[in-house]
């Protein structure tokens, strides 16, 4: 479409061909007009083909970091819950995992949505409660 040359429109109802273009016009062949460089339709699969390809590869390959990161976690490591909580790992299983979220509150999660926080390992640890029994104890000596 874009890559043809434009051609002279013909006066008659006859089809303008090599003979009856103008003569400085190159004349056009059907293969020609068909053979363009990633043009029609195989050149638009040819990149989706490639664009997803490009997305599997790259998704495959956080899947197996991410698995790698979670077989190294171990009690006590920080965690964090893919909805948003942080919280300190009790207990680790094959198909789920203990978390602390609180004092005195643990919660148990999916392997797959728990994920290795390196970030809060450096932080300052601060004056964090072991249980709720010492947050009470606390509270009421104030």
């Amino acid at each position: 479409m874009f890559l043809q040359p434009d051609l002279p429109k013909a006066t008659s109802d006859a089809p303008v061909t090599a003979t009856t273009a103008a003569p400085g016009a190159p004349a056009a062949s059907s293969a020609n007009a068909q053979a363009t460089p990633f043009g029609g339709q195989g050149g638009m699969l040819m990149m989706m083909l490639v664009l997803m390809g490009g997305m599997l590869f790259f998704s495959w390959r956080r899947q197996k970091t991410d698995d790698n990161a979670r077989k190294t976690l171990k009690v006590g490591d920080r965690v964090l819950i893919q909805g948003g909580l942080f919280g300190e790992l009790v207990e680790v299983g094959e198909k789920s995992m203990k978390v602390k979220i609180a004092a005195g509150t643990v919660v148990e999660a999916l392997t797959l949505s728990v994920s290795a926080v390196s970030v809060a390992k450096d932080a300052p640890k601060g004056d964090q409660l072991a249980d709720l029994r010492d947050s009470k104890t606390k509270a009421a000596s104030k």
